[in-house]
């Protein structure tokens, strides 16, 4: 796993993407970000912090770690790409957050369905294959108030620690709301990386 920064920003338009990459240039000493290279190791990382971002500011010299081309919208995706313009890396991702309906049961097993894919589809990957995975656990059922997020997790983090305690291979990130400690440590077991 990578010490990085997960900050969604939902709306705000390219006005907001300008302004959080001029608060990231403002707030963090450029030494501190580290440089995104699809070959990076822990030891690359260490005492910095690694940013993604969807949104591409006005000026892409002005972004900060790796931009994401094609992020699935509500979906699943394995053409995205983590770019830098002076690098890139193929990103497989899924971010099948909520189904829009009122029928949260089939919501919460087509999310499982798509995190499950991906988990066997990475689990099978040629080694030799240099891919990032990100497979987002959280997601929610229903709208306005009446969002249950804590369903959706304790369904999502239920199914993925009875899939952990069968297959004993790398996960890639899984971004999640409400994890046990049980789940984390079992995250962090079973991925490997190099540390030099």
């Amino acid at each position: 796993m990578f010490p990085w920064i997960w900050k969604e920003m939902a709306g705000g338009g390219q006005e907001g993407t300008d302004a959080v990459m001029s608060e990231i240039a403002s707030l963090v000493p450029e030494d501190m970000i580290a440089p995104f290279d699809n070959n990076m190791t822990v030891s690359d990382l260490r005492g910095r912090i690694f940013f993604m971002s969807r949104n591409f500011p006005t000026n892409v010299s002005d972004s900060h770690g790796a931009l994401v081309r094609g992020w699935p919208p509500n979906g699943l995706s394995f053409r995205s790409l983590l770019w830098t313009g002076l690098a890139d890396a193929r990103l497989w991702v899924q971010d099948y957050y909520t189904s829009g309906s009122n029928d949260p049961d089939a919501y919460l097993s087509s999310k499982w369905d798509n995190m499950y894919r991906l988990l066997r589809q990475f689990n099978d990957a040629d080694e030799d294959y240099d891919v990032w995975c990100i497979n987002h656990a959280s997601g929610y059922t229903g709208t306005g108030i009446r969002t249950n997020i804590r369903r959706c997790s304790d369904y999502t983090n239920s199914h993925l620690m009875g899939y952990l305690k069968e297959h004993h291979q790398p996960i890639g990130i899984i971004p999640m709301d409400f994890p046990t400690q049980e789940l984390i440590d079992a995250i962090i077991f079973l991925n490997t990386f190099t540390t030099e």
